[in-house]
């Protein structure tokens, strides 16, 4: 799975609105409602309840907001540990 698609998602989840997720995330509509469908294929199930023109959060996609959202930030913690430890280890190789 395509770690972009999870970034339209969460994007979307987020918004509630394609032009403002398309915005935000540099794409075009067409492109993210294109993100959006290949995952409900993937998944085999329906993420967004839509109906006159707007999207909302259905409870699969509740759950699974609250994980990507636990994805996110171990992601951005792993991350600050990952530059801390390069940055130490250069500054042992500068030293010697």
């Amino acid at each position: 799975m395509a770690d972009r698609r999870l970034q339209v998602f969460h994007a979307l989840a987020k918004r509630l609105s394609v032009t403002k997720t398309a915005d935000v995330l540099f794409m075009t509509r067409p492109a993210v409602t294109c993100q959006i469908k290949q995952l409900e294929e993937h998944f085999n199930t329906r993420l967004f309840a839509r109906g006159q023109g707007k999207i909302a959060l259905t409870p699969k996609l509740i759950r699974t907001l609250s994980l990507l959202d636990a994805k996110e930030k171990l992601c951005s913690r792993l991350l600050v540990a990952y530059v801390a430890f390069a940055g130490a280890k250069l500054k042992q190789l500068s030293l010697n």
